[in-house]
């Protein structure tokens, strides 16, 4: 009987986009404005969120009397204002910031990568092509600046989010997959999720501001279609018109603008605002069970007819041969509740630009959201903790100064009677704060009286406001876990190294939680993003990260079906432990355990890659005259000199070592590579 494949996994997940054959349609008068009256929900219930976001972000950046309140108990203003209008002067002091900074220092301090490991160990040299792969793509995605900013944001609101996409950047002008940070004040999903690892959220979206030019490029596949989103933001960039049309459906006109963000209409008239949401829908399906090769599919419920007619080809084929219906091999359709991501790019009146299921082999949305702790769905972020003890430093500080710039002079007792004529108590009041003027007055009208002037100048009382700063200074880290060990302040006198190593440990779990929880964040990210790699990268690459010496092919052939595990790797990239790590490979490689090719590709020098050049021109025969080889070596202690120039003395001095034992190339003499099992070996013969 014929064993061949009936529908391939491909051709059967195709038919499963059903809008492939009706995005025209969609385009030219599609609406679901019952979906975007459902996102503008979730993003009104987000309202709280936003608003605790950019209070945590103001006085992070220093703008910590910004809250507002009611001035004697009628007028609402901010705390600067009610202070200045008393005539005091509102201080700030900015410990949050020495804080956050701190914390990313230990996050970017952590150097941690992501490496993919097969789950078939036998393959694990797949998972090693595909580590290197993705932490190539990690460095052209600038990856690790990226994620310290996101990092900083998420201590900030305590809401962190990425976005994994695959296609064409004109920035890069390259195609790859590409990693991108979405403004969370931008970002709106489903309010009832509770689940932190957010696998109950049924909605999630990003509003985007795009110039028309890009508007058409994402949509417009022809003359027609630009025309028609022309006359769509013709009208979408009328605010008035904008305002009546969702008044008219029955919003309120209030939910148009809220936050400084309008979830309808961008914030310039030159930009059109696309509203991106993806939602988890259902609809019965067929699971494809192909008996004769144990293949697993789905397909559509139209589909049916298809498969009945496989069938009935492969029971004709069986009873050609003397097989009975039961002894045939079939395509078996068995029903179920498919649920998948669905999303749409709409205009804000409704209008649909492109819609369908997720485009991505992983099947979900392209967006990782961290939202932290996550108990009972609430957030509270980092800054969120320390902001009481800040408000209360900089309180004490103000009320400090007031303290003794009211000290500094003290209280004037001025009697009326020798207010000079021609002068208001006003003029006398300036005149007075003035350290240089002089005020002259009549003393024959006082003689019976005998008034003067007569200052009352009160000394300063320590009430201990510095105490209580100092106070609060030691709350806040408390609070925060960040002690002066791990800002790395200068230990006191006496402090023994090992105390001051356990506090640095002891802070580290403190602050250990949220990192992790970050992390996990960007582990799910470099999930979605090897899931994109391996659907769309369709022909063979090569990848290699600078200062390892280390070049792998990327076959689709091998790698685009392989399933693998992600694990952040921990690389620490300090001098020191570069220095030990350089060290234990030249101990290697001076007891013969590994070949020089190998200590440059395992070790860290600044001339790592021209060297490793240098001596692979050598051993591979590739330079043939001995001269030559001479020079090509020279070059590499040209290198070595290069560093020592540099500063890098200690790199130098290994890298003579290396040079002193690799094999010198004696005239008449060349090396040439034999491969054998996986490592290079080198053998000497006479030249012809």
């Amino acid at each position: 009987m014929d064993k061949r494949k009936i529908l391939s996994r491909r051709v059967a997940l195709a038919k499963v986009d059903s809008v492939r054959d009706t995005r025209r349609v969609q385009r030219e008068g599609g609406y679901a404005v019952d979906v975007l009256q459902r996102a503008s929900a979730c993003w009104s219930s987000l309202r709280d969120m936003r608003a605790t976001r950019d209070r945590c972000i103001r006085y992070l950046y220093g703008d910590q009397w910004g809250d507002e309140i009611r001035d004697n108990g009628m007028v609402c203003c901010t705390e600067r204002e009610a202070i200045s209008q008393d005539g005091g002067v509102p201080l700030t002091t900015n410990l949050i910031r020495k804080l956050v900074r701190t914390m990313v220092g230990v996050y970017r301090n952590q150097n941690s990568v992501p490496s993919a490991t097969a789950n078939d160990r036998e393959e694990q040299s797949l998972g090693e092509v595909m580590s290197v792969t993705l932490q190539t793509n990690w460095k052209n995605n600038y990856k690790k600046e990226l994620d310290a900013r996101c990092f900083e944001d998420f201590l900030a609101g305590g809401v962190a989010v990425q976005k994994e996409t695959y296609g064409w950047n004109a920035e890069r002008q390259k195609e790859d997959a590409w990693s991108w940070w979405p403004n969370v004040n931008r970002m709106f999903w489903d309010p009832d999720t509770t689940d932190p690892r957010n696998w109950d959220m049924e909605l999630v979206g990003e509003i985007h501001d795009w110039p028309m030019g890009k508007v058409c490029e994402m949509f417009g596949v022809s003359a027609k279609d630009a025309k028609l989103l022309r006359q769509i933001y013709g009208r979408c960039m009328d605010r008035e018109w904008l305002s009546q049309y969702w008044w008219d459906i029955g919003l309120r006109e209030e939910e148009l603008s809220r936050d400084n963000i309008d979830f309808f209409l961008s914030h310039s008239p030159r930009l059109c605002r696309v509203i991106e949401v993806w939602t988890r829908e259902s609809k019965m399906r067929y699971h494809v069970w192909d008996t004769a090769t144990g293949e697993m599919s789905k397909c559509e419920l139209v589909d049916e007819p298809l498969y009945q007619a496989e069938n009935a080809r492969r029971i004709a084929e069986g009873a050609a041969v003397g097989l009975s219906p039961a002894e045939v091999a079939l395509v078996e359709l068995i029903p179920f509740v498919d649920r998948y991501w669905y999303y749409r790019f709409m205009a804000p009146t409704g209008e649909v630009l492109e819609e369908g299921e997720s485009p991505y082999d992983h099947g979900s949305h392209p967006y990782v959201i961290k939202m932290y702790p996550m108990t009972n769905g609430e957030i509270h972020s980092f800054v969120g903790d320390v902001i009481d003890q800040q408000r209360y430093v900089n309180r004490m500080i103000s009320l400090n100064d007031k303290l003794i710039r009211s000290a500094a002079k003290g209280v004037l007792l001025f009697p009326t009677s020798m207010i000079p004529d021609g002068k208001t108590p006003e003029d006398i009041a300036r005149e007075w704060r003035d350290p240089d003027s002089v005020i002259f007055f009549d003393d024959e009208k006082n003689r019976i009286s005998g008034a003067r002037p007569e200052q009352y100048v009160n000394k300063l009382v320590n009430i201990g406001t510095m105490e209580m700063t100092q106070m609060m200074m030691g709350m806040i880290d408390e609070v925060s876990g960040v002690n002066g060990a791990l800002r790395g302040e200068t230990a006191f006198a006496g402090q023994s190294a090992t105390h001051l190593a356990q506090q640095t440990t002891n802070a580290s779990i403190s602050i250990l939680d949220i990192i992790e929880t970050y992390n996990d964040l960007i582990l799910r990210g470099a999930e979605k993003k090897l899931k994109n790699m391996q659907q769309y990268y369709d022909t063979v690459r090569t990848a290699a990260i600078a200062g390892r010496g280390e070049v792998v092919i990327y076959d689709p052939a091998l790698c685009g079906d392989m399933d693998f595990d992600l694990n952040m790797g921990m690389t620490p990239d300090t001098p020191a432990s570069r220095m030990l790590n350089n060290d234990i490979l030249m101990t290697l490689f001076q007891m013969g355990a590994i070949n020089v090719v190998q200590l440059l590709e395992n070790g860290n020098w600044p001339f790592t890659d021209r060297l490793l050049e240098s001596l692979r021109a050598v051993a591979s025969g590739q330079v043939s005259d001995p001269r030559q080889a001479a020079g090509v070596l020279g070059e590499a202690r040209d290198a070595m000199a290069e560093a020592g120039a540099g500063g890098d003395s200690e790199a130098a001095s290994q890298a003579q070592q290396v040079m002193q034992n690799y094999p010198t190339v004696p005239r008449g003499d060349v090396y040439r590579s034999t491969r054998a099992g996986e490592a290079d070996k080198y053998e000497r013969y006479e030249k012809d």
